[in-house]
């Protein structure tokens, strides 16, 4: 097989993955006004209530744990993770600002991209397993390799010898997401000396099953 036709092989199965992706944010897009138009419904239950008490014989409230706030508000965020999953394609994204100019020349060359990559991975057996499914720019200046799995991902991340073969180039940290926690008690988080209690993070994945 000429290297003509591997290549046009390659960029074929990039417009493919290409438009599975796109078809995937469409239905992300989709999960998202879905998540607004809940979220909208939930405010506006919140909202209409029973009237307060007078302000003399109102009793300030203690408070409810981060626990209890999180659990109701799990509707949010578990439309997020499913949209999310939806997508079903596990990747890594590399930052070629600071890359040399050849690495940085091959935005316009998935191919060789690829292949560059592939046969870094193949060099070392804690790599070889890896399978890079495919390359996409996401800009000129970070380019997206998919791979089969998320345990691929935590390889590429734990193992980077092959990002040798991209001088300069580097790895992107995982994407995380912010959540914001309305009414929770200070004290059930930090401490009186402000510093963040020790059993915070195994508690709240404890009562949040996370």
């Amino acid at each position: 097989m000429s290297e003509a036709y591997k290549n046009v092989e390659a960029i074929a199965a990039e417009a493919a993955l290409y438009r599975k992706e796109l078809d995937e944010s469409r239905k992300e897009v989709h999960e998202l006004h879905k998540e607004v138009a809940n979220l909208k419904e939930l405010i506006q239950s919140v909202s209409v209530g029973p009237p307060t008490t007078s302000p003399s014989t109102q009793v300030s409230s203690p408070g409810r744990s981060w626990a209890s706030i999180v659990s109701q508000s799990s509707l949010a965020s578990s439309n997020t993770r499913a949209a999310r999953t939806g997508l079903g394609l596990p990747a890594v994204v590399l930052d070629l600002r600071s890359a040399r100019e050849d690495t940085q020349t091959l935005v316009d060359d998935l191919a060789q991209t690829r292949k560059r990559i592939c046969t870094a991975l193949q060099d070392d057996t804690t790599t070889a397993d890896v399978d890079i499914v495919g390359v996409k720019p996401t800009s000129r200046s970070t380019v997206k390799i998919f791979v089969d799995s998320e345990e691929s991902v935590a390889n590429l991340r734990q193992a980077t010898h092959w990002l040798d073969s991209l001088p300069r180039a580097k790895l992107q940290g995982e994407q995380w997401f912010p959540i914001k926690l309305n009414d929770v008690k200070k004290e059930s988080v930090f401490e009186a000396s402000g510093a963040q209690r020790e059993d915070f993070a195994r508690s709240f994945q404890d009562e949040n099953d996370v």
